[in-house]
């Protein structure tokens, strides 16, 4: 009798055993399958980054290789090569090629010069004068809030300055002077005797009009170049700033950009700085 109960009990731990090892290895099979899902996750997210670091790096060894192309495309030219360019205004680029990888590039040719630059020390003092003068109006009409270039010399250009630059460049009737400068120029580059009809009823005295005329251009050596990259992987757009010297074009300025709205195009209040 005792062997039989000894061999009952024996025989109930082993199916006691058996009953509690099934559910720990479900258990111990669910753990497995979480971390294999995880290192899964964990990969798939990795490849990502680098196949997104992989494509960024191509865009940006490529934007290297558009900077040279775009420079070997200046390199026989000068202002006066440039300056039929600027008569296309209407159309949406004036030269473009594409890249063996596809991507399309569209370059854009635009005066540099119609923002206010920076007057040098060693100017002559009339153009030392007028030049600040003609900044303190300028602050005054954009609240110290106004864009200025840091590049290229000070002169302005009348044919690409933005109308609160013309306003600011005489004392008084500054919207008067816009409005006719804007006008002239919407048919044809305005040269010195459209600026002297835009002049007529302004109100300056001599000095004040011998002070305006070393301060303004109407014939750039500052030159932009608005660049539109388009590939597979959307738009990118750069602007880049040069002139011309006895040995070719010199590049000023590079960057990347963020395109200006339909609104800021139209009414160039809101002009980049340079």
């Amino acid at each position: 009798m005792r062997r039989l109960v000894e061999g009952i009990r024996a025989h109930g731990a082993k199916a006691g055993s058996r009953g509690f090892a099934l559910p720990l290895v479900l258990l111990l099979l669910f753990i497995s399958s979480l971390h294999l899902a995880v290192a899964f996750e964990r990969q798939t997210s990795q490849t990502r980054v680098v196949t997104r670091q992989l494509a960024e790096y191509r865009r940006h060894h490529e934007m290297f290789g558009i900077r040279a192309l775009v420079t070997n495309w200046l390199k026989d030219k000068n202002s006066s090569a440039m300056t039929p360019y600027l008569e296309d205004e209407d159309k949406d680029f004036s030269y473009g090629f594409v890249l063996p990888s596809g991507a399309q590039v569209r370059i854009k040719v635009r005066d540099g010069q119609g923002m206010p630059g920076v007057i040098g020390s060693d100017a002559p003092e009339p153009q030392r004068v007028a030049y600040t003068e003609f900044l303190d109006r300028y602050f005054a009409l954009t609240d110290a809030k106004g864009a200025r270039r840091i590049v290229g010399p000070p002169e302005i250009s009348l044919n690409t300055a933005p109308t609160v630059v013309l306003e600011a460049l005489v004392p008084e009737n500054g919207d008067k002077f816009a409005e006719r400068v804007e006008r002239v120029r919407r048919r044809n580059p305005i040269d010195l005797d459209g600026l002297e009809n835009a002049l007529r009823g302004v109100g300056l005295n001599p000095e004040e009009s011998v002070g305006l005329r070393q301060i303004v251009t109407f014939t750039p050596v500052l030159w932009q170049l608005d660049i539109n990259v388009r590939d597979s992987e959307g738009e990118r757009f750069f602007e880049m700033l040069f002139e011309f010297d006895s040995l070719g074009a010199i590049e000023l300025k590079w960057k990347e950009v963020t395109p200006l709205s339909d609104d800021e195009e139209e009414t160039n209040s809101s002009p980049r700085r340079y």
